[in-house]
């Protein structure tokens, strides 16, 4: 949804800082002062609004995950092109990286409801780790695969910081970006795509959990997570071990 929506950002179709009732209005309707949300809060879960539309803070000052937001991206996407969220992601992102093996269902929305392998899968990590470009397809600009990791505004002084950019959760280390990630863990699937920038190196893992929530599960997924770290760390000679850094975790955001 993130790369839809910067794609549409780059053809000048929507602005990431104007409100997003500019392209639904009439969305966000809880409060008045939520029409100051813009597409980049609920791109970087900072709109202040709860996943159960409570209103926590005003917007842009907090971090707060929000799968309503990415459902309300979907929706955009349909604002502004007239294509269903599932149509626009098969036709500018799906088949341009040949990704034969990806498919969404008609109730897809910008939050959920796509199927893919590891091998597509794969591919999309490839184009993270070239920066928006896969093969000869180049999805998104360099300057909008910058933004998706753009440092917030007055960060915690310390070695190792843990932030959220657009879609993706963000480890750096010394001001340069140590590794980039998101888990989807739900009932009956669990997985995660993670990737070290400098390295040009990254992992995916994927499973079929009854819930990620069973403390069996939670375990196994620590361990092949901190295995997968560990032998990234040796394939790469990296200097700092994602498994013994406990980063300051900057949730207070202002873009």
């Amino acid at each position: 949804t993130a790369i839809a929506i910067l794609q549409l950002a780059e053809q000048g179709r929507l602005d990431l800082d104007a409100p997003v009732n500019n392209y639904v209005p009439g969305s966000i309707y809880y409060h008045p002062t939520w029409n100051q949300v813009t597409i980049r809060h609920l791109l970087t879960h900072t709109s202040g609004v709860t996943e159960g539309g409570a209103r926590i803070a005003p917007p842009g000052s907090r971090f707060a995950y929000s799968n309503n937001g990415y459902r309300l991206l979907g929706r955009v996407v349909y604002s502004v092109t007239g294509l269903p969220v599932h149509k626009y992601f098969q036709e500018f992102i799906i088949r341009p990286m040949n990704m034969n093996h990806t498919d969404s269902g008609y109730r897809t929305d910008g939050a959920a409801g796509m199927w893919t392998s590891t091998t597509d899968l794969r591919k999309f990590l490839i184009m993270h780790l070239s920066h928006g470009k896969f093969m000869d397809q180049e999805l998104i600009k360099e300057s909008s695969y910058a933004q998706m990791f753009g440092t917030p505004a007055a960060p915690p002084q310390c070695e190792f910081i843990e932030y959220r950019g657009i879609a993706w959760r963000i480890w750096s280390a010394r001001g340069r970006p140590l590794l980039v990630n998101h888990a989807a863990l739900w009932y009956g699937m669990g997985g995660t795509m993670q990737w070290y920038p400098e390295y040009h190196l990254g992992w995916i893992f994927m499973s079929n959990p009854v819930s990620h929530n069973h403390p069996a599960f939670r375990a196994f997924y620590l361990r092949i997570r901190a295995r997968l770290n560990t032998l990234a760390v040796a394939i790469a000679d990296m200097k700092d071990n994602p498994n013994y850094i406990r980063p300051c975790y900057y949730q207070t955001v202002t873009w």
